[in-house]
């Protein structure tokens, strides 16, 4: 009974330390406020962002390759808030393999910990963390880094179309509006170029430009 009842308290604190409820009482003690809005991260307010003394949370940082960051985003019902890290993360090179149809197979990411003065090298890779300060740094996802874009715009009114050049994670202005580059995914494209057996080009590669 004993153990078994340890168990299920073991369980039950687990689940609160992993849960919202330690996020939501971090906000109350800090006086912080759920972030309703859009755009970037580092337009976000303080009272939307929670220090680096929070016990436990899980959230989501976005790493360009070649940029270091180390503010995650946690998610809630109505809104996020931002949480910093006693640390930053910089991501020296990402790697992701393909099967045939054009899936990613695996992905890893090479980066390097900024503590302060001291600095980190490790990989990380699907369901093999790196941890640091008791912070689980998993690799859940992929996305792109920063693409130069070139884009045609064609107007719903009267007009000519007009070309726009910008980058994945920019931001544009024209006229009275606001275009957001947030993200591109080119999986399971096709190269239809007369070379495209001869080349050797990988139409899904990301290409930063530098």
């Amino acid at each position: 009974y004993l153990s078994a009842h340890s168990a299920i308290v073991l369980i039950l604190v687990g689940g609160v330390l992993d849960g919202n409820a330690m996020v939501k009482l971090s906000m109350w003690a800090q006086g912080k406020q759920l972030y309703t809005g859009s755009g970037f991260v580092a337009d976000v307010r303080p009272q939307h962002r929670l220090s680096d003394a929070n016990p436990s949370f899980r959230g989501n940082l976005s790493v360009a390759e070649h940029q270091r960051q180390g503010i995650a985003v946690l998610s809630l019902p109505d809104g996020v808030v931002l949480q910093d890290l006693p640390f930053e993360v910089e991501l020296k090179k990402f790697s992701v393999d393909y099967y045939p149809t054009g899936m990613p197979k695996s992905f890893a990411s090479d980066i390097v910990i900024h503590d302060g003065p001291a600095t980190r090298e490790a990989t990380v890779k699907v369901n093999e963390p790196v941890i640091h300060k008791g912070v689980a740094i998993y690799q859940s996802s992929f996305d792109d880094g920063g693409s130069k874009l070139q884009i045609k715009a064609l107007p719903l009114a009267e007009g000519q179309p007009f070309a726009l050049q910008g980058r994945v994670g920019g931001k544009l202005a024209f006229g009275d509006q606001t275009l957001e580059f947030s993200g591109l995914r080119v999986i399971n494209v096709e190269n239809l170029a007369a070379d495209a057996g001869t080349s050797g080009a990988d139409v899904r590669k990301v290409d930063l430009g530098e």
